[in-house]
């Protein structure tokens, strides 16, 4: 067993256990579970006053709650229901094997068609509608023809009870689907992700939180179908005993079966006590840990050709040309930064080279094989791996489960080889002890370090980064610089920078290229000559300020052209 592994083993983050035994002991230390009780004595407490105290108009005829809970505790019951009777089990009894028998049916029908419809565009197409048309219509329409369809009461009954389980449980997971974030979508096939990874490596686990939130609505809705299938085709359960204590005017009973539904048919739910993957942090620090990445090995791929790409965006018919005959020149081993004014096509010339776009006219060219033209598109690969500016972590995931993603899906090495390497890349990046953290649990500054390192794991051609310090602070982002400008120093490996900060830009990059507005091409290109290796010692450096003062007044044109044109546009 390699030491990197044995480390890991000895730095285990907090159980999911204890995380729920933690948050647990914080719900009872607020005033929550106090004010839910109070709430329920001043209920009981209106109850009593109306029906049986004040005797109150409209409350009169309704049964108490001491007449109630005296028939339902009583040994000898007026009414033959308590909880000393054989009959009020075999109520219960049967009530909960029909809903069980619909919530499983639901959800092994349910889910899989939910996930298919959220997967599959022309699926959907072709299912909702229907869906759409029968999820609205009243279970008690239903009651004729499922005593038609099923004339056995027992299997009519099942079969209202899961209408109503099914339409929830199928919305639900089809809206788990649809909120996962497209990052991960993308990160998943830039790492090498084939579609049945996809599935259950991101679809699956993203969807995870909206279907279980659904399986506790559907249980909900199972319930509430079930009283109505039991009260007008069936002759036991508890819907059957609500509707015959009131055609024998057996008023308690009605209340003991309903608070009886209440106790064992509602959803419940305990917010988050048991996602380990969204837990926060008291306080996410940076890491300041070493590194050891160092070398100087001559660069033989990531060559980048842009010859005169054209992109032109046609929504609802009006056509926009975001890029106009663009020519870029990436050699291998270059530190490519791009700027320039927002909206000018930066990132769709990044995503072109990732393969998540089109182009309309050029082609772009990697180690002199055509990448994508206009009449071909770029596939995702671990080539070209992306880091996005939102980030794009996978938050069901541990650290190290990112990071060995790639490898473990492209099957390139074995899990414990996989593991092993990524605990040295984290140990070089400064991030040993957190590879059991999820994403929620460390910084943004870790963050960004882990995605690069999951990146590099896969040991890319290129690699594309699209303003992925954006939004973090000056602090942070003087500590991320240094541990990337470490990997590219250690790596050679060509990258294609997007950003709007210029000293950042300057900081980072080998050339700056600078964008117009859009229509985007190339206004100029800065040649950044300063030695690396790099610190933060340069930023005072004469060539520095020189190349700034110099790519600020580049950028500054374009963005009042960009300002101008927005303008006339409004």
């Amino acid at each position: 067993m390699s030491q990197a592994i044995m480390q890991r083993q000895t730095t285990k983050g907090p159980s999911a256990w204890e995380v729920t035994l933690a948050n647990t002991k914080l719900w009872l230390k607020s005033p929550t579970p106090y004010l839910n009780a109070l709430g329920l004595v001043a209920f009981v407490l209106f109850w009593y006053l109306t029906t049986e105290y004040f005797q109150l108009p409209y409350f009169e005829k309704l049964p108490g709650p001491v007449a109630s809970f005296q028939e339902w505790v009583s040994k000898d019951p007026i009414y033959g229901i308590s909880i000393y009777t054989s009959d009020y089990y075999a109520h219960i009894g049967i009530s909960v094997w029909r809903v069980f028998q619909a919530f499983m049916l639901a959800t092994l029908l349910g889910v899989p068609t939910g996930l298919f419809m959220g997967w599959n565009k022309t699926f959907k197409d072709y299912s909702f509608p229907l869906l759409e048309t029968l999820r609205p219509i009243p279970m008690l329409a239903w009651v004729p023809l499922a005593i038609l369809m099923w004339p056995g009461r027992e299997a009519s009954i099942v079969f209202l009870t899961f209408l109503g389980s099914y339409f929830a449980t199928v919305l639900n997971t089809l809206l788990g689907v649809e909120s996962i974030d497209e990052s991960y979508f993308r990160a998943a096939r830039s790492l090498g992700a084939r579609p049945r990874d996809v599935f259950f490596k991101v679809i699956l686990p993203g969807a995870m939180p909206f279907i279980f939130t659904g399986l506790q609505i559907s249980m909900g809705y199972a319930w509430f179908s079930l009283v109505a299938g039991e009260m007008l085709a069936g002759e036991y359960g508890l819907g059957y005993l609500i509707w015959n204590s009131f055609m024998l005017v057996q008023y308690p009973v009605i209340i003991i079966a309903m608070i009886t539904l209440g106790v064992i048919g509602s959803p419940r739910r305990v917010e988050q006590l048991a996602h380990p993957y969204d837990r926060q942090p008291p306080h996410a620090v940076e890491g300041q840990g070493g590194s050891t990445m160092s070398g100087n090995e001559t660069p033989m791929r990531g060559h980048i050709q842009i010859n005169n790409v054209s992109k032109i965006y046609d929504p609802d018919g009006a056509k926009v040309l975001a890029v106009d005959r663009c020519t870029m020149d990436i050699a291998p081993g270059e530190f490519c930064v791009v700027v320039g004014p927002s909206g000018c096509g930066k990132t769709t010339l990044l995503n072109a080279i990732a393969g998540f776009h089109s182009i309309s006219s050029g082609e772009i060219l990697l180690d002199g094989e055509v990448l994508c033209s206009a009449d071909k598109q770029a596939q995702p690969g671990s080539d070209r791996i992306v880091v996005f500016q939102n980030g794009a972590l996978f938050p069901w995931f541990t650290v190290l489960e990112n990071v060995t993603f790639g490898p473990i899906v492209q099957k390139v090495m074995g899990k414990e080889e996989a593991e092993g390497k990524a605990m040295e890349m984290l140990g070089q990046m400064g991030l040993m002890g957190i590879e059991n953290n999820y994403p929620s649990e460390i910084s943004s500054g870790m963050r960004r370090r882990v995605e690069i390192a999951r990146a590099m794991m896969n040991n890319p051609r290129v690699l594309l980064l699209d303003e992925p310090f954006r939004a973090m602070d000056a602090l942070t982002k003087t500590v991320v610089h240094q541990f990337l400008l470490q990997v590219y120093d250690r790596s050679k490996t060509t990258v294609f920078f997007i950003t709007h900060d210029l000293e950042e830009a300057i900081f980072l990059g080998s050339k700056v290229y600078i964008m117009t507005t859009r229509p985007a091409t190339i206004k100029k290109i800065l040649d950044v000559d300063i030695p690396r290796p790099r610190d933060f010692r340069v930023l005072s450096s004469p060539t520095y300020t020189r190349l700034k003062e110099e790519c600020i007044s580049a950028v500054h044109e374009e963005a009042l052209k960009a300002f101008k044109a927005g303008e006339r546009e409004m």
